[in-house]
């Protein structure tokens, strides 16, 4: 799993539609001999994307889940937004 990059600035000047598909993977991986941590993570990534979009623009946002993720493992979709 590897962190993505920032995406660049907006160079469009009216707004859009902005698709962004998600998917969500369960992993377990060993912490140390004997310690198993399962999670999950979106789109291969840990912590999950970073989206661009700009006032006006609508989000659609399909959300798809592998790996036989249940309910023991809660899925935090956190929507954060920064003005400038």
């Amino acid at each position: 799993m590897l962190f993505e990059a920032v995406h660049p600035p907006i160079t469009r000047s009216t707004p859009t539609t902005v698709v962004v598909e998600m998917e969500t993977k369960k992993y377990v991986r060993t912490l140390a001999e004997g310690i198993q941590y399962t999670f999950r993570s979106v789109n291969g990534t840990v912590p999950g994307l970073m989206i661009r979009g700009m006032t006006g623009s609508p989000v659609n946002n399909p959300l798809l889940s592998r790996g036989h993720v249940t309910r023991l493992l809660p899925l935090m979709n956190q929507r954060h937004a920064a003005l400038h």
